[in-house]
């Protein structure tokens, strides 16, 4: 069975990284990270964006949709980003809270990412987190909470 289609515009918008086992957000040196996704061009124009050193960063990408269900992407970069891609997938999707992992690529390992769109407290990730915490794929380290 396919899963539901899930439109593009369900994923616009800020999402807050509000828990990770993704190295680069567990490290203290890149805070406050978020997606930020516009639908363009059938698929998603990606920016994701962090402090680090008192300086807001941001990595621009684009996600073009793996299937028609809108639930798998392959990311490319953009500008001297451009040779690198990854892969993700939706593994659980509500209208404030989203779930996403990540496959391993040459520099990362598989991870995921537990995005809100408003930035909740650490009680509300803690508990939001273990209620989605049995959608990781198996074998991943736990997520830890980043708020």
């Amino acid at each position: 069975m396919n899963p539901p289609i899930l439109p593009l515009s369900d994923l616009a918008g800020r999402w807050h990284i509000v828990a990770s086992n993704f190295p680069m957000w567990l490290d203290g040196k890149r805070q406050r990270p978020t997606f930020n996704y516009t639908v363009r061009g059938g698929g998603l124009d990606d920016v994701v964006e962090f402090e680090r050193e008192g300086h807001t960063k941001r990595i621009a990408g684009f996600d073009r949709p793996d299937d028609a269900s809108n639930r798998a992407f392959t990311w490319r970069g953009r500008g001297l980003l451009y040779l690198f891609a990854s892969r993700w997938r939706v593994l659980h999707h509500e209208r404030e809270w989203m779930l996403i992992g990540f496959e391993k690529t040459l520099a990362t390992p598989a991870g995921a990412d537990l995005v809100a769109r408003a930035k909740p407290t650490r009680a509300q990730a803690a508990e939001r987190l273990e209620e989605l915490d049995h959608l990781l794929p198996e074998g991943q380290k736990a997520l830890q909470i980043i708020v």
